[in-house]
């Protein structure tokens, strides 16, 4: 049973017995096992804002499931499938810290998939790209394009309405058509001889257009 720790007669927190806080055998101070290691280091970039690695993950919203909160979860999930020179990878990397969501994979392939995630904040939420674009309703790409292409502050790229494309078909008459629309209002950018023509035209005017 836990201790209860006093001061000053009063109750301040419950000090677990060294042998419950122990009881894995893998977490004592100067003898974690690499096991041990890897669960201790998904929680500090999840949990602790001084962590380096924390606005990647836990101030992004990755969160870790109940389960693994505890070590002797993460474990039971986990311990069978680790070995020396594996890295905690998850699948989707928009969901958290979970059995169904996580695998090893060897320390050099997850160096090869891994790119620099430029975060953009707004009103007190820190998001990449492509989730801002899921939080916006917009087009993956949208808000990306808008900072890179267009130059856009980041107030702006994550503020702006978002537009939908009626985009290039073929009419009729054998041409080329095309038509943007925007807050609901649709713009004919013209007619086309060819494909390539249609998507210069497009391009050109969206880009007028956004800029």
């Amino acid at each position: 049973m836990d201790k209860l720790k006093y001061v000053k007669d009063k109750i301040v927190e419950a000090v677990p017995e060294r042998g419950n806080r122990y009881r894995h055998g893998q977490g004592g101070s100067g003898n974690q096992t690499p096991l041990y290691k890897k669960w201790m280091a998904m929680k500090r970039r999840c949990l602790n804002k001084n962590d380096k690695s924390y606005q990647r993950y836990g101030g992004r919203g990755i969160t870790i499931c109940d389960k693994w909160m505890d070590f002797i979860g993460f474990s039971e999930d986990m311990g069978d499938s680790f070995s020396t020179g594996l890295s905690l990878d998850r699948i989707d990397n928009t969901k958290g810290y979970s059995k169904e969501n996580c695998r090893w994979i060897p320390l050099n392939e997850q160096s090869k998939n891994r790119t620099v995630v430029k975060l953009y904040t707004h009103n007190g939420i820190t998001l990449n790209a492509s989730d801002w674009d899921r939080k916006l309703g917009t087009k993956i790409g949208t808000v990306n394009a808008r900072i890179k292409n267009y130059g856009w502050s980041i107030e702006k790229a994550l503020t702006a309405p978002k537009m939908t494309y009626t985009g290039v078909f073929k009419d009729s008459r054998g041409k080329y058509r095309v038509e943007v629309k925007r807050n609901g209002v649709k713009h004919f950018v013209g007619r086309y001889s060819t494909l390539k023509d249609a998507k210069e035209a497009r391009q050109d005017f969206l880009y007028n257009l956004l800029k």
